[in-house]
């Protein structure tokens, strides 16, 4: 499924009409097989755009005609993304968009990398269960070592997970790790977990999880003369980390701090949450 970014990306500035926007965030809601409501389309809107959201949502429906529908008087009114708003999303965009379930491109659902076999991978095994809920899904092919483990729901649904580490510290050896580990296992969700190199500062306990602001790559930026002396200045913004990181983790992955905390519990910090409740919970209201 495309999401709502990837939707306002492809299309040109001047495209991106309310229309445009309201009808992008009905396809990322899956409008087009549930309903959702005005207010629903109005937080995702406003979540990543800020003040450059439509002003009135509900009217900016209302206005798309044939392209979206209202299906139930409610209160809430429910709307649903007709074949003919699935149709001018493409043309906007140009993109293929798939109306098909996707659950087919899925092959595992939560991949993790770890910085450090131990002890961030240690950890990840234990709060899932110890050693002996885990077995080896290497391939001799590959150089990374993979775990898979298995959980159950609280409504008995089974939720996969496969988890690494890198073969080395920096950029070029966690994305090889995690391209390796997508192309593999094709997991819904990646997360990467550590000990964010020992910080343990300013209130911040391991556990916590951290959106740098600004983001820098040491690989990037240029050498330069300020007063005699020789430095290097990277390029702070080569990605905004904090808008984006802050999008994806409240649309997505909220309920996952308190599975941080969990994983802290387990010998990297103080928090004591139940696991089972932190992190299945979250999951299923997800994939329902």
């Amino acid at each position: 499924m495309t999401d709502f970014p990837t939707l306002i990306s492809k299309a040109k500035p001047s495209k991106r009409t309310d229309k445009y926007l309201v009808l992008s965030a009905l396809f990322h809601l899956n409008g087009n097989k549930t309903p959702t409501t005005a207010s629903k389309v109005s937080e995702l809107l406003h979540l990543h755009l800020g003040r450059k959201a439509p002003k009135n949502v509900s009217d900016s429906l209302r206005k798309c005609g044939a392209s979206a529908q209202p299906v139930a008087k409610g209160p809430p009114l429910l709307w649903k993304l007709s074949q003919n708003g699935i149709q001018y999303l493409r043309d906007m965009s140009g993109l293929d968009l798939s109306e098909a379930s996707s659950d087919a491109q899925f092959g595992t659902d939560i991949g993790i990398v770890c910085a450090l076999e131990h002890p961030e991978l240690a950890a990840v095994v234990t709060a899932l269960g110890g050693p002996s809920k885990w077995k080896d899904a290497s391939d001799a092919r590959y150089a990374h070592i993979y775990r898979e483990t298995e959980l159950t729901t609280n409504a008995g649904k089974p939720l996969k997970l496969i988890a690494t580490t890198s073969t080395s510290m920096g950029l070029t050896a966690a994305a090889i790790a995690t391209t390796q580990l997508i192309l593999q296992f094709r997991p819904r969700i990646v997360a990467m977990t550590g000990i964010a190199a020992g910080t343990h500062s300013s209130n911040k306990q391991f556990g916590d999880i951290l959106i740098a602001d600004p983001s820098v790559d040491y690989n990037s930026g240029k050498v330069a003369l300020e007063g005699g002396i020789r430095e290097f200045l990277p390029d702070p913004y080569i990605q905004s980390a904090f808008t984006r990181g802050s999008a994806v983790f409240c649309e997505n992955i909220a309920g996952t701090i308190q599975f941080s905390r969990a994983f802290a519990s387990t010998g990297l910090g103080p928090h004591q949450p139940n696991l089972t409740d932190c992190i299945l919970d979250p999951w299923e209201q997800q994939t329902k």
